[in-house]
């Protein structure tokens, strides 16, 4: 059985044919992030040389008498396909293993056929494939002519709106004949994405079409990715307008210049600023609304203005937008008659996002300002194509709720971009009340609600990033540990890998790991509530969360609720006596304004923020926990502990306490009556205060991870090297892959062309002038030599290495801001390096990492080298591991 997708309008056209039949390898142990260190199959290399010898037999830990052999699997027409292994023991696995036993990995094969057209001369030259629950493909040519083929990342959380993905052929079709090639595809499964079972199964999806050459122009409007606000009483609920395009040219850039149609009596729409388009890529065109009237119309109509690069041709893209109307009761209540409304803002000023506000029931106009409620959702859950999470929550009778996306339904387990996002959208709800004088939302005060992976351990950490008082309610499983549910540890590496070596990976899932960060939760009231038969994170968990809450403090005003018989999710879990009872106690009793001894825990400063008054602003050793005690004396008096504080700072106004003293040495003096923030920095092993302090001293390194590269304050600016073609593939891949997981723009920048000042992160891909440039400043600990990249006066060489690097940003004057250098060497360099681009959690990528050819069979422990960056960017020798 084939499936049959034709290429163009013609009488005769391309015709392409998918197989159902698929060859299938495995089970083989891979935790669940470690397809990003080797490549899948590399270690059967063989395989992109010679003909598959489907006798062979490979060893696996799974299988009686540890060898697995190819097996055979069919999937549907549509291109659904099951892949299971009933020959494999798996609750006796578990039995002794666990639930990581379950995580698996399997390499899949199958064939398609590209027939020619009898009409037409002109040769596709890309397929689109849509991969989804599985984690790469690879298209090869039936006849392999050796060296390394490309690997496209699918969709593994099967994440909505996300179009076909479109790929290159190696090789071109036959005009005169059909022309096979092979799929390959690496197949994992997950826990977190199938649950657990008695008999684990990977269901995917794989489709492979050939592109409509007739679309015209070929710049694709892609209309379930809009992003509109709702209008209440005629007046847009947000600022903020996104137009999601595809350049669907294969080799022209495309640039939007203009609207057109975009300024009525009411409004008007501007860009906010002109978007390139690399040949294939897509992006969301921000898009601001200022408005004049209410506008009481059903639909925006305007058109997109562009030009092709090259000057070759102009383009118009029309647009028409449906609008959802909303209207206030005329009554002392406005907003009780509407359940919810779609809110818009910019996130990092330039990114078009939608969040969601519930509206109070009751509250009237002449209320006092009461706390918002930020409502996380689980994983998985998509808050735009389904109401199905608003309307779980408990609609409460004086605070707007906030539902966020967390940029996707996965996100970044609230961390990084998912939550800058999410506290961007309160702030824009505030805002907009304010200005329109709808109402007022108290600024200093915020209650979380969730279900999502962390629950109490990622409040913890969230509390700790903002400037906000916490009143917190939990609700919903909770994971201390993502390794511990997920099992993050690499199987293979465990056997190999230096312990050393081991320990500075592991620094880069620190911010990851929610329980360190559970100190900053004691003195803040908790509810969490979990099923007690929950299949997907164990109720040990909550507990353990719970146990470790009351380690910190014996009095730490946590309640802990466990729903005997239920699983992950139950009706209930969110709108409940005890939930309900809990909020109106927050909202309407005034808390204790009494302070006890606390610790404020930090792993990344420069991504977290204060509590009670307090700040970590740089550790002293960049990859350790960074923690501030706070002990309670006679009265009002406090004395400071630091472990691995470099510089801190209190805010007079707002922390509880009079510092005494710091690591046991009197305060200094002056603290009472300041009405400005003191910061304090350790010199010599001594605490002074900032302005003794020379300005080069407080220059913080922004992160001990290349995750953070994610946080940046507007696109990531992706500069190749244009006489390297590599270079614009890899930025293509990189960029496909931040849309598709994070909805994060990337503008694609040619050395030559790219601006030396402005805001965003840079990521460096290959060696071109620009990135040599900057390099030559010498702010690391890399540096170039003529005979290529160096690291403590080695010569990083040899065929297949890739080397990742976080370096200071070049121009931009924000101090969080940063660039990111990716180094290859080869095809296989290549594929490494762009595994190790952290697109998911729980990569461990620190500061810098050099991989090599032997991560293929073991894992993490054929890292080169990784290591922490100093505080002033330099090599550390004390968290570096450099195998030379």
């Amino acid at each position: 059985m084939q499936n049959s997708f034709a290429l163009g309008m013609t009488s005769a056209p391309w015709m392409l044919d998918l197989s159902t039949h698929w060859d299938v390898l495995g089970p083989f142990p891979q935790s669940a992030r470690e397809q990003q260190v080797p490549i899948p199959i590399l270690a059967f290399r063989s395989y992109f040389t010679h003909p598959v010898d489907f006798d062979q037999l490979w060893p696996s830990s799974y299988a009686d008498g540890g060898e697995v052999k190819w097996s055979k699997a069919s999937s549907s027409n549509s291109g659904e396909l099951k892949v299971t292994f009933p020959e494999i023991r798996w609750q006796n696995l578990l039995d002794f293993e666990g639930w990581a036993a379950l995580q698996h990995h399997a390499v899949l094969r199958s064939t398609f056929t590209i027939y020619p057209s009898s009409t037409t001369t002109l040769l596709p030259t890309h397929i689109e494939v849509r991969l989804v629950e599985a984690s790469y493909f690879a298209i090869l040519p039936i006849e392999k002519a050796g060296g390394s083929p490309k690997w496209y990342a699918g969709d593994i959380y099967a994440l909505p709106r996300v179009r076909p993905r479109r790929v290159p052929l190696p090789v071109l079709p036959s005009h005169n004949e059909p022309t096979t090639y092979e799929i390959w595809v690496s197949g994992d499964y997950e826990i977190r994405l199938f649950g657990r079972s008695s008999n684990p199964t990977q269901s995917l999806t794989v489709q492979i079409s050939l592109p409509d050459t007739n679309l015209q122009p070929n710049i694709l409007f892609i209309s379930p990715r809009t992003i509109v606000p709702d209008f209440v009483d005629g007046w847009a609920f947000g600022t903020a307008v996104g137009i999601t395009l595809q350049n669907l040219h294969t080799h022209e850039w495309a640039r939007v210049l203009s609207i057109k149609g975009g300024t009525t009596d009411e409004f008007t729409l501007s860009l906010l600023s002109q978007t390139s388009l690399a040949p294939s890529q897509t992006r969301v065109i921000p898009i601001s609304i200022a408005q004049k009237a209410p506008f009481l119309g059903h639909s925006l109509n305007f058109t997109l203005l562009g030009e092709t690069l090259s000057g070759s041709k102009n383009f118009e893209v029309p647009v028409s937008l449906h609008i959802s109307r909303l209207t206030l009761a005329d009554t002392d209540s406005p907003w009780s008659l509407i359940s919810s409304v779609k809110g818009t803002h910019f996130y990092a000023d330039t990114m078009p996002s939608i969040y969601y506000a519930i509206p109070p029931l009751v509250r009237t106009c002449h209320s006092d300002p009461q706390p918002a409620i930020l409502a996380l959702h689980g994983a998985g859950v998509d808050i735009l194509d389904t109401n199905f999470w608003q309307e779980e929550l408990p609609r409460n009778d004086e605070s707007w709720i906030v539902v966020t996306t967390g940029r996707t339904s996965w996100g970044l387990d609230w961390h990084g971009p998912s939550l800058i996002s999410s506290m961007e959208a309160v702030e824009s709800l505030k805002t907009l009340l304010t200005a329109k004088q709808w109402d007022e939302i108290d600024a200093q005060h915020l209650v979380l609600l969730d279900m999502i992976l962390g629950a109490i351990p990622a409040a913890g950490y969230i509390k700790s990033t903002t400037v906000h008082t916490f009143d917190t309610v939990s609700v919903g499983c909770c994971l201390v540990l993502c390794s511990c549910s997920v099992l993050i540890f690499d199987p293979s590496s465990a056997h190999f890998i230096d312990p050393a070596l081991r320990a500075i990976l592991d620094t880069s899932l620190t911010p990851d790991d929610n329980d360190l960060h559970l100190s900053n939760l004691v003195n803040t009231p908790i509810l969490a509530i979990h099923g007690g038969d929950d299949d997907n994170v164990p109720t040990w968990h909550s507990r353990e969360a719970f146990n470790v809450l009351k380690a910190w403090n014996t009095h730490a005003n946590v309640t802990y609720k466990e729903d005997a018989g239920q699983l992950h999710w139950y009706n209930g879990v969110v709108d409940n006596k005890e939930s309900r009872t809990f909020i109106d106690n927050l909202l309407h009793h005034q808390q204790s304004k009494e302070w006890v001894s606390f610790t404020l825990t930090v792993s990344i400063p420069a991504e977290q923020g204060s509590l009670h008054g307090i700040r970590i602003l740089e550790l002293e050793m960049p990859g350790r926990l960074g923690r501030l005690e706070v002990y309670q004396g006679q009265g009002l008096k406090g004395q400071i502990k630091t472990r691995n504080i470099y510089r801190f700072s209190i805010d007079p106004r707002t922390v509880p306490f009079i510092p005494t003293a710091v690591d046991g040495l009197t305060f200094p003096p002056g603290f009472d009556g300041q009405s400005s923030i003191i910061t304090m920095v350790k010199i010599n092993g001594k605490w002074q205060n900032v302005v003794e302090v020379d300005e080069q001293h407080i220059a913080p390194l922004p992160s001990s991870r290349i995750q953070s590269i994610l946080n940046s304050n507007g696109p990531l600016r992706l500069i190749i090297d244009e006489k390297n073609p590599q270079s614009l593939d890899a930025a293509l891949r990189i960029a496909h892959d931040l849309d598709v997981y994070h909805e994060l723009d990337a503008e694609i920048v040619s050395s030559s062309d790219a601006v030396r000042a402005g805001v965003g992160n840079i990521v460096f891909i290959g060696d071109s002038s620009y990135a040599r440039e900057v390099l030559a400043r010498e702010q690391t600990g890399f540096g170039l030599s003529e005979d290529g990249l160096i690291l403590k006066e080695t010569v990083i060489e040899g065929s297949g290495l890739a080397t990742l690097f976080l370096h200071p940003h070049p121009s931009s004057r924000d101090k969080k801001a940063m660039a990111l250098f990716v180094h290859w060497s080869g095809d296989v360099g290549l594929e490494r390096a762009l595994r190790l681009f952290p697109i998911r959690t729980g990569i461990t990528v620190p500061n810098w990492i050099i991989s090599g050819p032997r991560s293929d069979t073991m894992g993490t422990a054929g890292v080169i080298g990784a290591g922490v960056w100093t505080r002033d960017w330099q090599y550390n020798d004390v968290l570096s591991w450099f195998y030379n």
